[in-house]
């Protein structure tokens, strides 16, 4: 009788010892499969995210052509990011960024916050139009930065950008580029300057910041860059002060008007 006991708890023991195994070699085949899947979708992903979170900051279009990252050598770059005009403006583009380079902490990848070390812009153009209305296409993208920007009273909703990663760029380099100009009013003649060196650091803090809020950040910065050294070249792009006021009076009372449709709809 003894002997039938502890062949029983021997089935039993391997029986556990097999489920276990299974156990964990099915855990560890999930991991290799989210590790597959983010290998060979890792290009995909980060293209994504920079035409969907670039295209929520400024609320026009942006574009990239391809991006390349390898994660064994901590590197990559982006080809051909393009951030479309506002409209009512003939210039295709507001910026154009040439070839992106970047230099990856590979250690952050799995962590909470994405670290890149190093980010050089190749040839960056930042065009600079003012239209008929004598409306000038970088103010209306500023305008649209902080229109989407966050209220610092107002926290961000858990649902929606828990799920985002966050970054931190420790440098951040926009080589030297070209502006180009066009002021409509007057004649409409495009010009090229050198846009010089401009370069950021530790950009998202110590914490890091989401996609959106980086986005805000660079461009907020590139275009104050750009519009200095237009004006300090002597172009004036001062616009009608009294339009712009009763535009943006105008602006504000579309804004309310919509705003209390929306209230009456709830």
């Amino acid at each position: 009788m003894k002997k039938k006991s502890g062949s029983g708890r021997n089935k039993k023991s391997h029986r556990t010892r097999k489920a276990v195994f299974w156990i964990l070699l099915g855990f560890f085949l999930v991991i290799a499969a989210g590790v597959l899947f983010l290998m060979t979708n890792l290009n995909f992903i980060v293209k994504s995210a920079i035409q969907k979170y670039g295209s929520e900051a400024v609320q026009t279009a942006v574009r990239v052509d391809r991006v390349n990252i390898s994660l064994k050598q901590g590197s990559g770059a982006i080809h051909g990011l393009t951030i479309a005009n506002p409209s009512g403006f003939s210039f295709p583009f507001a910026f154009s960024l040439g070839k992106i380079l970047l230099d990856i902490d590979i250690q952050s990848i799995t962590g909470e916050v994405k670290i890149i070390d190093d980010i050089t812009v190749e040839a960056p153009e930042v065009f600079v139009e003012m239209n008929q209305d004598r409306r000038v296409n970088l103010n209306e993208i500023k305008k649209a930065l902080v229109r989407q920007a966050p209220s610092k009273t107002k926290q961000p909703a858990a649902g929606k950008t828990g799920q985002k990663p966050k970054l931190i760029i420790r440098h951040l380099r926009f080589a030297e580029g070209i502006i180009h100009t066009k002021l409509a009013p007057q004649g409409g003649k495009e010009q090229k300057l050198r846009l010089p060196v401009l370069e950021m650091r530790n950009i998202g803090g110590r914490s890091g910041a989401y996609p959106d809020q980086i986005a805000r950040q660079i461009l907020n910065e590139l275009t104050r860059h750009a519009m200095n050294e237009v004006t300090r070249r002597g172009i004036n792009l001062a616009a009608d002060k009294a339009k712009e006021k009763a535009r943006s009076a105008l602006d504000e009372q579309k804004r309310n008007a919509g705003n209390k449709v929306k209230g009456l709809l709830k």
